[in-house]
């Protein structure tokens, strides 16, 4: 699995298009990784323009700490929606309340789209 997040963390969103995804995760996948992990670029539309070219599955990593799941659950949902084939979820699980139910949601939403 590669993580592809180009001029990192910090960068500006003008580093953030799809197509900027798109080229870093597939250069990924052709130098030799089976999954790649991304930021999200937004819409359904844009998670389509992204995973439309790139031949390995992409997952949509779940970033910053949300304040509301909700949030979170709409960008997962938007991801998958536009071709994301799953999530690779850190801080949004292990630093809630009840990882457990937030294990629960998640799984829910990542199966109930395929």
């Amino acid at each position: 699995m590669v993580e592809t997040i180009p001029g990192g963390w910090q960068a500006e969103p003008a580093l953030r298009t799809p197509e900027r995804l798109a080229a870093a995760a597939r250069m990924a996948a052709e130098l030799g990784a089976n999954i790649v992990k991304t930021i999200s670029p937004g819409s359904v539309g844009a998670w389509r323009e992204l995973t439309r070219y790139v031949p390995v599955p992409v997952l949509v990593l779940g970033g910053d700490r949300a304040e509301e799941p909700a949030a979170l659950h709409s960008t997962i949902r938007d991801a998958l929606a536009g071709g994301a084939r799953g999530v690779v979820i850190g801080r949004n699980v292990w630093e809630v309340a009840d990882p457990a139910a937030a294990c629960t949601a998640l799984a829910k939403l990542v199966h109930a789209v395929g």
